[in-house]
């Protein structure tokens, strides 16, 4: 009797994780510069930053910034937040700049298996 009920409990839980991501409306593109480009610093941010709860994309990048971040947030107020407080805390965070999405025009992965048809065709 008790395993069913948590069982769905734990569901209850997931569902309403859930409907709260879906309720947050704003993306930002956060670039952001290290101090040092040493395995050391790559690793330190990178830990980091996937502890950060609206942090849903992270990507190493070549040219001026090291990392660009997307982050999902309920509004600007919970971003700004972000920003001023936990960001430029991470681990050797030399410079933080964030633009955000005012309009979606494209929002799609590339799955590996439809990469490789398209390349075919190409």
């Amino acid at each position: 009797m008790r395993e069913p009920l948590a069982r769905r409990a734990r569901a209850g839980l997931r569902r309403n994780r859930l409907a709260a991501w879906a309720r947050r409306k704003t993306t930002a593109l956060v670039r952001s510069a290290l101090d040092s480009q040493s395995e050391e610093a790559l690793h330190a941010f990178e830990t980091a930053v996937a502890t950060c709860p609206l942090v849903v994309r992270c990507f190493l990048v070549l040219g001026s910034d090291d990392y660009i971040v997307t982050m999902l947030a309920r509004d600007i107020q919970d971003l700004e937040r972000m920003h001023r407080t936990q960001l430029p805390r991470l681990p050797h965070v030399a410079r933080v700049r964030s633009s955000f999405a005012t309009r979606k025009v494209v929002n799609r992965e590339v799955l590996p298996v439809i990469f490789g048809l398209l390349q075919t065709v190409w």
